[in-house]
């Protein structure tokens, strides 16, 4: 893929809106750094796919913030590709998914899709690739001492506070009979539900708290059975819970990953302007 499509981020990061009209006045070769350069024809494509917001900055000095950041970023993945880094949407989904896996019940967090949408960015990639490498030439960046972790709590207690929520489950049986003969065995108190189990054949997982199908359920309610491309599924709502905090034991974990977010930013910040320090970007307009 042509490294200035995969940089279309950079202008959403800019919050500028260029128009590929005035790259008409502009040289055959743009800017250079190092030995990569951007031509007129590439300056347009970038402009042409940028996102349309209002110009904060004049054309020039817009243009060259912008390749400067692209040349800073596309130099910080040609060194993370030489170390086995490779920046790619498979690993920052994979890290992502892993990420918000952990995440406290009753916290919400992104839906799948936008999960997806978050691993293509280029920038995230980048972060991604990098808090990878960074982990292995310093792991004692990794370290987040307790204390830290429980100032931050304490300072940002209302982020960990959990609406009134329904506790839920979705069964999945292969036949209609396995579920209904569970269902009969719930209602007599013989089977107690809990994710990540099964119960006669039936498996047991968890449901996000925000899912509408639970909002006309109330505690010790079945949803109705219905059928899935192999077997059946039906909801069940356990309990109803309280408005309260996440415990900090629970807390930890996601605390830990957002100032290991902060901290792989940082460095990115740090990366990029050594890479800019090492050189510098010469603009031909």
């Amino acid at each position: 893929m042509n490294p200035i499509r995969s940089s279309v981020l950079l202008f959403l990061v800019c919050g500028i809106w260029l128009s590929a009209a005035d790259t008409g006045t502009l040289p055959e070769i743009v800017a250079r750094f190092g030995d990569m350069v951007v031509t007129r024809e590439q300056a347009g494509e970038l402009l042409s796919a940028s996102s349309g917001k209002t110009a904060e900055l004049p054309f020039r000095e817009a243009l060259k913030k912008c390749l400067t950041e692209y040349f800073c970023c596309q130099a910080l993945r040609q060194m993370l590709i030489r170390q086995g880094f490779p920046p790619s949407a498979e690993e920052a989904e994979k890290a992502l998914f892993q990420v918000y896996a952990n995440y406290p019940e009753g916290i919400s967090r992104p839906s799948d899709g936008d999960i997806r949408r978050m691993a293509r960015e280029p920038m995230v990639q980048l972060q991604w690739a990098l808090r990878g490498y960074m982990e292995k030439e310093r792991p004692d960046l990794q370290f987040v001492p307790a204390e830290v972790v429980e100032r931050y709590y304490r300072e940002r207690q209302s982020e960990f506070m959990r609406p009134r929520r329904k506790l839920a489950v979705l069964c999945l049986a292969d036949s209609l009979e396995a579920l209904e003969f569970l269902q009969i065995r719930v209602k007599q108190g013989q089977s107690p539900l809990r994710a990540g189990e099964s119960v006669k054949g039936v498996r047991i997982t968890a449901v996000d708290p925000s899912d509408d199908a639970l909002k006309t359920l109330r505690a010790g309610q079945w949803g109705p059975a219905y059928r899935r491309s192999s077997g059946y599924g039906a909801l069940y709502v356990i309990r109803e819970l309280p408005a309260d905090y996440v415990p900090l034991e629970d807390a930890a974990p996601l605390i830990r990953e957002i100032l290991g977010r902060r901290r792989a930013a940082r460095e990115l910040e740090n990366t990029l302007n050594t890479i800019l320090s090492n050189d510098k970007v010469e603009f031909y307009f």
